[in-house]
């Protein structure tokens, strides 16, 4: 009935011409009728829906080579949006989602798609199952004819992706600031990026949530661009290629059978294109002391001292801050040398970014200092050296932080006094007694309930324990509070040993994933016990600590050095996708070699 009634509001204009008549002068020659814009045809989607068991899939006309043609899914009885259902491959054609689903006021579910077509001819969609609400939607199959383009018709024109970085040779663990850039053309405008995956490359890949508008030329035209920050490390020296895929979300201009058609939004997975740089290793000549990683172009802060005058035993804090564009975020602290002046610990650090468009690696990494000092008299904290690498220059400069004046009095709080623990001798056990002939008479022959000698108490064994008891107690208190007293003077010593509790237990569970031969839990496991095993010689939280702080702390020893290198490069190159091989079993006698001088040096 609706297709009936539709059909006469259609003829109706039709209907009200008269025919001319015979006095009428001869009507004018028909002009031309303009090619039409395309519309999306209007249909009652029931009743296809009812003749092929719920679902019905079909193309628009007007489908030409090389350009995008709606295809859609229609699906009644859903109660909710499902995800859209995967097409079967078809030969010469490509298919890509244009979004979520929409429901119709009928009931239905549409599932839109966009199809570009390689080539002329006929192309069938099979019919296939799509699970949906516990049950199997049979989708019938779909045809489209394809016709060759117009004349002068330009085939269409997908979103371009590039990798865009600085055009020179880059350097070992150097963060090189890069951005992804997604250009649109006269057939697609990309509007945000959904989601970006590194898919090959000796690099660590980092994605920065932001992106932002920018013009770039291509080919001598302006064109308008989506860029997205990266920031890549390269892991070794040599060539390198890195290349990444990403999922981005474009509007398709003159979607359908005719130029100037309708536009979709639409969902894109792009591969992009390798880039392609050369990464030198750093210079070995010319390296100066104190460089912990640093590479970029820094400035170093004056140092802060929490005071200039301080006791005997009190500690101070120094603070410095690290300030320019590099891999701040794995640069560790400078060490302190060993000073018979200072007892010092290991620094905390403290990350700040600029937050800076036009300069993305823009930060501050601030480190601070614990020294105590041990005697009286001291005039100056130590100098601590410091230097890093500039890319540039290509030469390592110096920036050893020189010593604070200050000034140590004697302590003026008395030490506590000692408490004596002195132990009682143990008296000698007295002799029996003599045999003493009764002088009365109607004594007992024998001991009573509770007594089973005449021997005084002050002689029993248990009496002596008894006394010795409240001693031994408070000694025992005084003890746990010197040991607590210790510990607090002496954090190191707890955290060594949890360190090395932890550290048993990632090996424990290292050998058993070698055992079975599970590359990723025997990666995550020796990662997490070369950390363990690490953490007591730096103050950064074991899971915290970089690989170029674990390998600053086996530098003296070139086997434990290539495995941790060898592990963190397994493990980082699985975290991002790529499966290397390895052999669990041939790592175990270095893994373990590499924990125990990590703990030795501990």
């Amino acid at each position: 009935m609706k297709r009936i009634l539709f059909n006469l509001i259609l003829a109706a204009p039709l209907l009200a011409q008269q025919s001319p008549v015979a006095s009428d002068p001869a009507p004018a020659p028909p002009r031309p009728v303009p090619a039409p814009r395309f519309v999306l045809p209007q249909q009652d989607p029931v009743l296809p829906l009812a003749l092929n068991g719920g679902a019905a899939a079909s193309f628009d006309a007007g489908a030409r080579v090389g350009r995008p043609v709606p295809f859609r899914i229609t699906v009644l009885g859903l109660t909710r949006l499902l995800d859209s259902p995967q097409i079967p491959e078809v030969e010469g054609l490509t298919f890509q989602t244009t979004g979520r689903p929409s429901m119709t006021g009928d009931g239905a579910i549409v599932f839109n798609y966009i199809a570009i077509p390689s080539r002329v001819g006929r192309f069938v969609v099979p019919s296939f199952e799509f699970p949906a609400g516990g049950r199997n939607i049979t989708i019938p199959q779909a045809r489209v004819d394809v016709a060759d383009a117009l004349p002068g018709e330009a085939r269409y024109q997908p979103l371009l992706a590039s990798i865009d970085m600085p055009k020179r040779d880059f350097y070992v663990g150097e963060t090189i600031p890069a951005r992804i850039l997604f250009i649109e053309t006269p057939d697609e405008t990309p509007t945000y990026v959904q989601h970006v995956a590194k898919t090959s490359g000796s690099v660590v890949f980092r994605v920065e949530n932001m992106h932002r508008s920018v013009e770039v030329e291509v080919e001598g035209a302006k064109r308008r661009a989506i860029a997205k920050p990266v920031q890549i490390t390269p892991l070794k020296e040599g060539p390198t290629d890195v290349n990444c895929q990403v999922i981005v979300h474009v509007q398709k201009r003159d979607v359908g059978g005719f130029r100037g058609g309708i536009n979709m939004q639409g969902q894109s997975t792009i591969d992009v294109p390798s880039t392609h740089f050369n990464v030198l290793p750093l210079p070995t000549t010319g390296r100066l002391p104190g460089f912990t990683g640093a590479i970029g172009q820094f400035a170093l802060s004056a140092p802060k001292v929490s005071g200039n005058e301080v006791e005997m035993g009190e500690p101070i804090t120094l603070a410095i801050s690290l300030t320019g564009e590099g891999n701040l975020a794995g640069v560790s602290a400078p060490e302190l040398p060993d000073n018979a002046d200072w007892q010092t610990y290991k620094p905390t650090t403290d990350l700040a970014a600029a937050n800076d468009e036009d300069a993305p690696l823009l930060a501050t990494k601030t480190f601070t200092y614990t020294l105590v000092p041990k005697r009286a008299g001291v005039r100056a904290t130590p100098a601590i050296p410091f230097s890093y690498f500039d890319p540039v220059k290509a030469q390592f400069i110096d920036v050893t932080i020189p010593p604070q004046p200050m000034k140590v009095t004697a302590s003026t709080v008395p030490e506590p006094p000692a408490v004596a623990t002195e132990k009682p001798k143990e008296e000698e056990e007295a002799k029996g007694p003599k045999r003493i002939e009764p002088a009365l008479t109607g004594l007992a022959e024998s001991s009573g309930l509770w007594t089973h000698s005449l021997r005084p108490a002050l002689w029993s064994r248990w009496f002596l324990a008894l006394q010795l008891t409240p001693i031994v107690f408070l000694a025992a208190l005084w003890a746990r509070r010197k040991s607590r007293e210790h510990h607090a003077a002496n954090p190191q010593i707890m955290r060594r040993r949890k360190a090395r509790a932890a550290a048993r237990l990632a090996l424990g569970e290292a050998r058993n994933a070698a055992r079975l031969g599970d590359s990723t839990a025997f990666l995550t496991a020796s990662t997490r016990a070369i950390r363990e095993a690490a953490a007591p010689l730096d103050t950064a939280q074991a899971g915290s600590l970089t690989q170029e702080e674990v390998l600053h702390i086996l530098r003296d020893d070139e086997r434990a050095s290539q495995t941790a290198r060898a592990i963190f490069d397994h493990a980082e190159a699985h975290r991002y996708g790529a499966n290397g091989a390895i052999k669990p079993d041939k790592l175990m006698p270095d893994l373990e070699h590499t924990l125990a001088r990590l703990s030795a040096k501990a």
